[in-house]
């Protein structure tokens, strides 16, 4: 799985990139069910596998609002050091003039 997004990566390096990091989240989260997967039947094997995909994104979705305040946060802080250098640099240069 790892060989294969960084085959990805370096096909395409933009989205390549990302989709590699994605395979590579993903993976480390199937891992170790993985480990237990190869001595099922093939009807438990694909229930096992379901309820992972479950927990997983559930655990995604559960997470996902926090993350977006966080990054929103970050990126008010961001803008708004942005916006304060933008108006002293903006006052200084008036007061030159």
């Amino acid at each position: 799985m790892l060989s294969l997004s960084h085959m990805l990566e370096l096909s395409q390096v933009s989205s390549g990139r990302r989709v590699g990091e994605m395979t590579e989240t993903f993976w480390s989260q199937v891992k170790p069910f993985s480990k237990l997967a190869r001595y099922m039947t093939l009807a438990h094997w694909h229930d096992g596998f379901n309820l992972a995909f479950d927990l997983i994104s559930a655990t995604k979705q559960r997470e996902f609002v926090s993350l977006m305040e966080s990054k929103l946060k970050r990126n008010i802080q961001l803008l708004g050091g942005l916006a304060q250098g933008w108006m002293i640099s903006t006052r200084l240069a008036s007061i030159e003039t």
